[in-house]
C-alpha cells in the first residue's frame, strides 16, 4: 500500500508542468501580476482519478492495534467473543474487534497511528492482559 502510494507520487512529480520564465526579470516586473495557461493531458487526469479511487477504496490506513487473544480450534470462535464481551465490560475505550485470519480467530483492540501510542496503553492492559503485545493493522480513521 505504502508502495503504491509512493508510486502515485512519483508520478505525480514527474508530470509537473514546466513553466517557462518571462525574459525581462527586472524587478517591475516581478511585481506585475500575470497570468498562465496549464496544459495537460487526459492521462494525467486519469490518473488522479484512479488514485483518489485506490485511497477511497482502501480499507483504513496503516496503524497499529493490540492483540489480547488469538486462537484456532473447534471452540476457538466461542472464547474469542467471551475475550470480546470481557474486554468491553471492563473498557470502555479504545473500541475492540473480532476478526477471523484463517485459522485463527483474533481480538484487537484500539486504532493507534503511532507504536507509541499503543505501547502506552498495553502497559494499562497489562494487568488483565498480561500476554497482549502491539501489531501492525489497517486501523479506522477518526474523522
Amino acid at each position: 500500500m505504502v508502495n503504491q502510494r509512493i508510486l502515485a507520487l512519483g508520478l505525480a512529480l514527474l508530470c509537473q508542468i514546466k513553466l517557462s520564465a518571462q525574459e525581462n526579470t527586472s524587478e517591475n516586473n516581478l511585481l506585475k501580476k500575470g497570468s498562465a495557461t496549464v496544459h495537460q493531458t487526459t492521462e494525467v487526469d486519469a490518473a488522479i482519478e484512479r488514485f483518489k479511487k485506490y485511497n477511497y477504496s482502501s480499507a483504513g490506513v496503516d496503524g497499529f492495534r493490540i492483540q489480547i487473544f488469538s486462537e484456532s480450534g473447534n471452540d476457538a470462535k466461542a472464547k474469542a467473543e467471551k475475550v470480546l464481551s470481557d474486554y468491553k465490560a471492563q473498557f470502555e475505550t479504545p473500541v475492540a474487534y473480532l476478526t477471523y485470519q484463517q485459522p485463527n480467530f483474533k481480538v484487537r483492540c484500539g486504532d493507534f497511528r503511532t507504536k507509541s501510542e499503543a505501547r502506552k496503553y498495553v502497559k494499562q492492559l497489562s494487568s488483565s492482559y498480561p500476554s497482549a503485545f502491539i501489531v501492525k493493522d489497517a486501523i479506522n480513521v477518526k474523522e
